[in-house]
């Protein structure tokens, strides 16, 4: 990952995004539970919860697991482009991301399951805990992030 002409407090705030996210998938935590968003069949929005597997810092990438018949699948197989929040309620913390999920699925028809691989373009942190709240948001061009404050 590399942080474009970002302040030293965005820098941090990233890094942590990331760290929290990479050590949810690889044990339970705040945020190990994300609420996944697509656009319906129908085009109105679906979101529903899902349990992180991976996150990869360098790829931009959060992962999980799926049924490969689910209706996320065929909404993903149509409109690429998703959403994944967290919240940690004890950091008071929120994590918005949004990007494009590409699906795998196994040729054997006795696994039913997908990976979903949501690229991520844009990450929006949101951090209630101090007396005024802060709020960054940060933006993926290729392996380089660029970041702003943004009003809570």
């Amino acid at each position: 990952m590399t942080i474009g002409d970002m302040d030293s407090t965005m820098q941090t705030v990233l890094a942590r995004a990331w760290t929290a996210l990479v050590d949810a998938a690889a044990e339970p935590g705040p945020f190990s539970l994300g609420y996944f968003g697509t656009v319906g069949l129908d085009g109105a929005p679906q979101v529903r919860a899902v349990i992180i597997r991976g996150a990869d810092v360098e790829a931009g990438s959060v992962v999980f697991a799926t049924n490969a018949s689910s209706a996320k699948v065929a909404q993903l197989e149509r409109e690429p482009r998703a959403a994944l929040t967290f919240f940690d309620s004890e950091a008071q913390v929120q994590l918005r991301m949004t990007g494009e999920a590409t699906v795998t699925t196994d040729d054997h028809p006795e696994n039913p399951y997908a990976i979903v691989d949501l690229s991520v373009a844009n990450v929006d942190v949101l951090d209630m805990s101090g007396e005024e709240r802060q709020r960054y948001g940060f933006t993926r061009d290729g392996a380089n992030w660029d970041g702003t404050a943004l009003p809570a």
